[in-house]
């Protein structure tokens, strides 16, 4: 131990930013070791009962050495960008000590409470330093593009992260002057303006860790961005060529606007530099081909199945994936395969074109996996898809690439003139690979593309052979989905599109409106209608909230008008509340019941009185886009608000006036907004699943974006109102949809909890029940589901 304290004291020389705090975190440490080492000598200690603490100590004493010496590599700009997850890296080593020291029970040898001044100390001192320094640099431009590394390569990715992090509203004064000083210095120099873009992710925004896969085009590391474990996708050839810009933007584009449970998320990317790079979720059980060697009693049919829907999405969306086999299929944490590299194999034949080096081979994909006609002419279409997927249906029963006996000197003359395909392996090497399913595959790579059957039909096939018990299939070793599969109800009787649905406080209801004009209330154990369908707007119900006793119903409609409902008679309890000019998207109750806030497509946010429908405040503007969601703290006096304009504001209930805002961090549309039950925190959620944390006393960014909060459960108030992502009522698990599915996530580690399924259309609306042990679900298809979580 007293090694390893020895070389952190030597990496700390080496740092360059919260040098103070860490050489108060060494002494700290050596403290900690003189008092263990005093007790060990006087026999108070005896090593063989504190065998675990000492072995829990060398590791955290290892992740510390480990931590300063990453930090000592970094350059000066991330470093920057990067202060406040070190302070908090640093707070959170002081705790493991302090578990540590309860461990040994030595608490009372050690001045714990003068560590905590010392560290305090040392942050004000480094945070003194730092606006010195940067001072220093703002009145010399040499030393600052010395100190930045700055040449053409990294210029723009620079600017991006600079005018990003003006944004960053936790940021001091100093260091605010400093990035706007040192964008505009660098627009002057390079002569060049930035464009932002929502999906963008510059290399000073992630780190970097282990490499784990490489191929043809390029490498994939495991990293870190913004707290969540994530995939780098380096983007480059083996003979380090990259494809152009224009190539990587318009792949990025189609994946960012893509969502489906079977389809990877895209997170963002980097084409701003000379290291291009994707951000993907990390998921840790790899591709579909280690899988099944590690966990050979996995339902592979089901896997397929999933292939198969993530195809029928892609090729929904005219697009190709182009490069399916088994290696680019991802399984997630749920045990569910998700299709990942699509689009990539044209990347690679853009950079493969600028090449010189190249052996003259310009098709795309590979060549295993490919149709006859991609092999000679290069023609890449959906037809190419269904071969491939046939390939990588052998591949994931059969456990071996397909066609991997035929050398590349014979290959396209042994399966394009004389149609040789893999042979059925026997009963012992694949056990699952039933007659049905062979011939489907038969089916998927026979020569003729017109004769291959569409995606969807292929899908179709799947879906019934999954649902035919005499299918031998093994349930997953690990990792696995829940043990018991959510139970669905279905509840149907809605005559057109459902846009909202929502539990009644008590969970024993469910409050739903549609594009048919009509609100209903059901059982929320039965399909049964209780009440209504009741109609009084004239164009369609977007928007619905239930009262916090659940005697009153609010809905908002496309007519711009709002509605208050008895939810015992059954009818308006007062007249329409008029005054916003175009839809009404979200309404909220106050707390006692007494106020409604709505949020409409008029980018306005206004307040009424529900017993007697007057508005009260408003309207309030400020959003540049319709507002999404709406909630009032757990006192009344607040509002939250979020937008399509990516933000979040927070306005005083009585006044109107803008408390705090606009707070900048989503990169997409906001779509769920919620107080913490003290009222000192907000959450928000973005249209791709991201999760935000914020102060509301000092607007301060406390954790996100991410797939999840550091904090772990923040508890959220109920509110009983329409949200197309939400947080449950207990703040363990977030709830995202895509297209016609939805997923939930562990809100601490961002992990894939459960997948939703069954709407056939997209997913309009999504709630948590008050007990957080159910989700509702309100579809395009006309229906509502009841998922029950076991989680």
């Amino acid at each position: 131990a007293f090694s390893i304290l020895r070389f952190i004291w030597s990496s700390i020389q080496q740092a360059q930013a919260s040098k103070g705090q860490l050489e108060a975190l060494a002494q700290s440490i050596a403290q900690l070791l003189k008092a263990l080492d005093e007790e060990y000598s006087t026999g108070r200690l005896l090593q063989v009962k504190t065998s675990t603490p000492l072995a829990d100590l060398l590791r955290l004493l290892e992740d510390i050495s480990s931590f300063i010496q990453k930090e000592a590599l970094c350059g000066f700009l991330k470093l920057l960008f990067t202060k406040d997850q070190r302070i908090a890296q640093i707070d959170g080593y002081y705790r493991r000590i302090d578990d540590s020291i309860q461990s040994f029970q030595i608490s009372a040898l050690l001045d714990i409470r003068g560590w905590t001044k010392r560290n305090n100390d040392a942050r004000e001192v480094d945070q003194q330093v730092l606006n010195e320094q940067l001072l220093k640099l703002e009145t010399n431009q040499q030393r600052l593009m010395e100190t930045l590394n700055m040449h053409q390569h990294n210029v723009m990715s620079m600017m991006v992260s600079l005018k990003r992090r003006l944004d960053h509203l936790s940021d001091g004064e100093r260091e605010q002057q400093f990035f706007s000083h040192t964008l505009r210095y660098l627009t002057t120099v390079s002569g060049r303006q930035v464009k932002m873009e929502s999906w963008m992710i510059m290399s000073y925004e992630v780190e970097f860790g282990p490499l784990i896969g490489s191929g043809g085009f390029g490498q994939v590391f495991k990293g870190n961005w913004n707290g969540t474990p994530v995939a780098l996708k380096v983007l480059r050839t083996a003979a380090g060529i990259t494809p152009s810009s224009t190539a990587i933007r318009r792949e990025i584009e189609t994946w960012s606007m893509l969502r489906h449970t079977h389809v990877l998320q895209f997170l963002g990317a980097n084409e701003m530099d000379d290291r291009p790079f994707i951000v993907m979720p990390y998921l840790k059980n790899g591709n579909v081909r280690d899988y099944v060697q590690n966990y050979p009693d996995c339902d592979r049919l089901q896997i397929c199945h999933h292939v198969c829907q993530g195809l029928v999405y892609l090729h929904s969306r005219n697009i190709i994936h182009g490069d399916l086999k088994c290696l680019n299929v991802l399984i997630d944490d749920s045990g569910k395969g998700v299709l990942c590299d699509f689009g990539l194999s044209r990347l690679k034949a853009d950079a493969t074109s600028r090449d010189v080096s190249a052996d003259g081979m310009r098709t795309m994909g590979s060549r295993n996996w490919m149709a006859p006609e991609q092999l000679v002419s290069g023609s890449l279409k959906q037809p190419c898809d269904v071969y491939a997927f046939g390939m990588t249906m052998y591949e994931i029963f059969a456990n071996e690439v397909p066609l991997g006996n035929i050398d590349h000197a014979n290959f396209i003359e042994l399966v394009v003139r004389q149609n040789v395909r893999p042979e059925r392996p026997d009963g012992e090497e694949a056990a699952q690979l039933t007659d049905a399913i062979w011939e489907l595959a038969e089916k998927c790579w026979v020569k003729d593309p017109k004769h291959r059957p569409i995606a969807s039909a292929v899908c179709t096939t799947l879906s019934h052979l999954s649902s035919t018990p005499s299918i031998p299939r093994s349930t997953p070793i690990s990792p696995s989905p829940p043990s018991t599969p959510p139970r669905h109800l279905v509840i149907r009787g809605h005559t057109a599109a459902v846009w909202s649905a929502v539990f009644s406080p008590d969970g024993k209801h469910i409050i739903s409106g549609s594009s048919d004009r009509t609100i209903c209330v059901w059982d929320a154990q039965t399909p049964n209608l209780v009440l209504g369908p009741l109609k009084v707007h004239t164009d369609e119900v977007s928007t619905v909230a239930v009262s916090p006793t659940g005697g009153q119903m609010a809905s908002g409609g496309t007519d711009g008008t709002i509605v208050v409902w008895d939810t015992v008679a059954g009818k308006p309890a007062g007249g329409l509340l008029e005054g916003h000019t175009k839809s009404v998207w979200t309404v909220s109750f106050s707390p006692d019941g007494e106020r409604i806030v709505s949020g409409s497509m008029d980018k306005t946010i206004r307040i009424w009185d529900v017993q007697t429908g007057r508005l009260l405040v408003g309207p309030l503007s400020g959003h540049t886009a319709p507002v999404t969601s709406v909630a009032f703290s757990g006192n009344g006096t607040r509002i939250a608000s979020g937008s399509e304009d990516k933000t979040v504001r927070v306005w005083d209930a009585t006044s109107g006036r803008l408390f705090w805002g606009p707070l900048i961090g989503h990169r997409s549309e906001v779509s769920f907004v919620a107080f913490s039950p003290d009222a000192k925190r907000i959450i928000s959620l973005s249209l791709n699943g991201i999760v935000c944390v914020w102060n509301v006393e000092t607007q301060a960014l406390v954790s996100g974006p991410s797939l999840r909060h550091t904090e772990g459960a923040l508890v959220v108030g109920f509110l009983a109102r329409k949200a197309l992502r939400g947080v449950s009522p207990d703040g363990k698990w977030v709830v995202v949809g895509y297209h016609n599915t939805a997923v939930v996530r562990d809100s601490q580690t961002g992990l894939l909890a459960a997948s939703l399924e069954g709407h056939t259309d997209h997913i309009l609306s999504l709630g948590f029940s008050p007990d957080s042990s159910c989700i509702v679900s309100a579809s395009q298809d006309k229906t509502i589901r009841v998922h029950t979580l076991n989680l």
